[in-house]
């Protein structure tokens, strides 16, 4: 079975309900959901690119980032 990318573009006008859901994709119950529709659960999360650019609740709940010289605040 493939797995599911998880991305995150701009929020437009609606930024705390797209964190919101975000958040969720990546909560045990967001991956419950992931597994049911045939994906595999995600084993490593990483950002690519600007860090600071994701809300801290997300990026408290993803493990690493994918460029070393990505920034961090």
């Amino acid at each position: 079975m493939p797995s599911a990318p998880a991305v995150a573009g701009s929020a437009g006008s609606m930024p705390a309900e797209a964190e919101a859901f975000v958040r969720l994709l990546l909560s045990e119950k967001g991956m419950m959901m992931f597994e049911r529709a045939g994906f595999y659960r995600f084993k490593e999360l990483r950002i690519a690119g600007d860090e600071s650019a994701v809300p801290q609740s997300i990026r408290a709940l993803i493990k690493g980032s994918v460029c070393p010289y990505a920034k961090t605040k």
